[in-house]
């Protein structure tokens, strides 16, 4: 039976010193998340296999969300947070996270979002062990925010990237097969764009950061489209991969979710920039790794479409920069 972990109670905080390194680092970017950290948190903290550590990074939240967090690291000492003085967005709070962990494997989680098996990390270790991985995907089920209806969507291609056949997946075969449906070839849609029901291991996502990093000289506010191109170039860097057909994280789905809740009155404004980056690097994947571009032009179509309209109604120098660059 699946496990709802927001009604367990809560194992004993003494047992953290059971293991005194973390062979997992769980990244949790924060931001006005009062009403959910809580069970967010426990769902992590309630996972029998001990050996792990909670970077949590509070992305300049002020509704109360920081003295939750606080209260939970002043009774577990595996938990570090990292304070920002602005808000930087979900991509560079996660950058954050991973650069300052102490394990090899990194798992992320959205703080709206829970775990859903208390066995998730002991089963991800014992599999990965055995088979000595740089990605490991596991099921991720859906529930709307308030009731109580886990399921799987009909779009799970989104989160996850293979039929769960428990094959290994090499390369070259492990980065080109992102842009294609093997049973129609059709190259309209990367499969797989969550990272949050994976474990990568850490050296795979420096790799990744470096790439993305060196593009753009600074620190970037990009909260569309991070998690697929984070995990095009992830499937690019790694080696190998596989799955488990294991129910471990539940996505809530509520009409204002942490990678849109700081979007203000300049949220076309914002949008347009987000889009201009994801594709930018998107561009420059394709370039460097000499990949098809198919996916690219089939989303470029729909970002031009879009840009169309807001230089209907606003002429900003973004928006315009972008249209030049895609013409």
């Amino acid at each position: 039976d699946l496990l709802d972990c927001q009604k367990l109670k809560l194992i004993s905080f003494e047992k953290e010193n059971l293991y005194n390194f973390s062979y997992f680092s769980i990244v949790l970017p924060v931001y006005n998340t009062k009403k959910y950290i809580e069970s967010s948190i426990f769902s992590i903290i309630n996972q029998s296999f001990r050996a792990f550590e909670i970077i949590i990074i509070n992305d300049f939240s002020n509704d109360g969300t920081q003295n939750i967090i606080q209260k939970f690291q002043s009774q577990f000492s595996k938990i570090k947070i990292i304070n920002h003085s602005s808000n930087l967005g979900i991509y560079i709070s996660r950058v954050e996270g991973v650069l300052n962990s102490n394990g090899n494997y990194i798992i992320f989680i959205d703080s709206d979002d829970i775990l859903l098996n208390p066995f998730l990390f002991q089963k991800l270790y014992e599999f990965n062990i055995y088979y000595n991985l740089d990605i490991i995907e596991f099921v991720v089920l859906h529930q709307e925010e308030g009731k109580n209806n886990l399921f799987l969507p009909s779009d799970h291609k989104l989160n996850h990237f293979h039929n769960y056949s428990k094959n290994i997946i090499y390369q070259p075969e492990l980065s080109n097969i992102l842009f294609y449906e093997p049973r129609t070839l059709n190259y309209s849609e990367v499969i797989c764009r969550t990272i949050w029901n994976k474990l990568f291991r850490k050296d795979v996502l420096l790799k990744t950061i470096k790439f993305i990093d060196t593009e753009n000289n600074k620190k970037l506010h990009f909260n569309y489209g991070e998690d697929t191109i984070m995990n095009v170039l992830n499937f690019q860097f790694s080696i190998n991969y596989s799955n488990i057909y294991l129910p471990g994280y539940v996505y809530n789905i509520r009409k204002i979710s942490i990678s849109h809740s700081n979007l203000g009155t300049e949220n076309d404004i914002i949008i347009c920039q987000n889009f201009f980056i994801y594709f930018k690097l998107f561009y420059k994947y394709i370039k460097c790794f000499n990949k098809n571009r198919n996916y690219f032009l089939f989303e470029l179509n729909k970002f031009q479409n879009y840009l169309i309209k807001l230089k209907e109604s606003n002429s900003t120098e973004y928006i315009l920069e972008a249209i030049q660059f895609f013409n």
